[in-house]
């Protein structure tokens, strides 16, 4: 009897998670990425190609729900805009913006962005040159007047409560980094791995550090793939089985060999 019982659940798991995917899903969706480098996640090469973490697993998304994926490469706001016509069926990477869900949506949990589908978080940092003498407690910044930021990113609407001027004129963030390098801004606030691959590689910009701020983290969001109202309502069940198997290749030893090969190339 204990031995049929035994059977009789394995039995149970084993046709469980044969049907577990058992619903409509498309044999393939187009995801829309932006056409600049943000390193590590996305990375342009030659002849227009593009590679990435981010890029990597979403490839090996591909495996997992057994679906092509198809990239299509457009400045930002146009990954948005066609998303939201159903141009494209999601984009990535997104951190939330309430704005941004008239265009597609996030994967939810109890009314939130649900952090645990995330495809990555990246951190922002305080950059300064090492002859200024700056400081963030959390709640002011100390000898900084001016900061230099990027044109349109999120972090700009996290800024503004300070009493600072933002100076957002360029989405090039090798740009934001000269102007600091050329004393016209006190600092600049990038992405942190973006901006160190940035300063490791142009040697006018060896006199810029970053701030410690590792007792009072500066800023660090998540990023999602976000999907489009059109693929969630033909599809709603692969909407979520999508984002689940994000969370599932994120943490994957497969995953975890590809993040390895990628750093080993810089």
């Amino acid at each position: 009897m204990k031995k049929f019982l035994i059977f009789f659940v394995l039995l149970f798991f084993i046709t469980a998670g044969s049907f577990a995917d058992n619903f409509p899903k498309p044999e393939a969706i187009t995801l829309g990425h932006e056409d600049k480098n943000a390193f590590p996640w996305v990375m342009g090469g030659k002849g227009g190609k593009f590679s990435g973490l981010d890029i990597e697993l979403m490839r090996l998304m591909q495996k997992e729900c057994n679906i092509k994926i198809k990239f299509k490469v457009m400045p930002w706001n146009r990954c948005l805009y066609e998303m939201g016509n159903g141009t494209v069926d999601g984009v990535f990477a997104s951190s939330y913006k309430q704005d941004r869900k008239k265009y597609g949506a996030y994967p939810v949990k109890d009314g939130a962005p649900d952090s645990e589908k995330r495809i990555h978080t990246s951190g922002y940092s305080l950059y300064h040159l090492k002859s200024r003498k700056v400081g963030f407690d959390g709640v002011k910044f100390t000898n900084i007047k001016t900061l230099g930021v990027q044109k349109k990113y999120s972090i700009i609407g996290s800024l503004k409560k300070f009493d600072i001027q933002l100076n957002d004129y360029t989405l090039d963030p090798v740009t934001v980094l000269k102007m600091l390098a050329l004393k016209r801004v006190d600092a600049v606030a990038i992405q942190t791995e973006r901006a160190n691959l940035i300063i490791s590689k142009h040697k006018e910009m060896e006199p810029i550090t970053k701030l410690d701020t590792s007792k009072k983290p500066f800023h660090k969001k998540d990023y999602f793939v976000m999907l489009s109202h059109d693929i969630i309502k033909q599809y709603p069940e692969f909407a979520q089985y999508f984002w689940r198997n994000i969370t599932k290749v994120r943490n994957s030893d497969s995953f975890k060999q590809k993040s390895k090969e990628f750093y080993e190339k810089y």
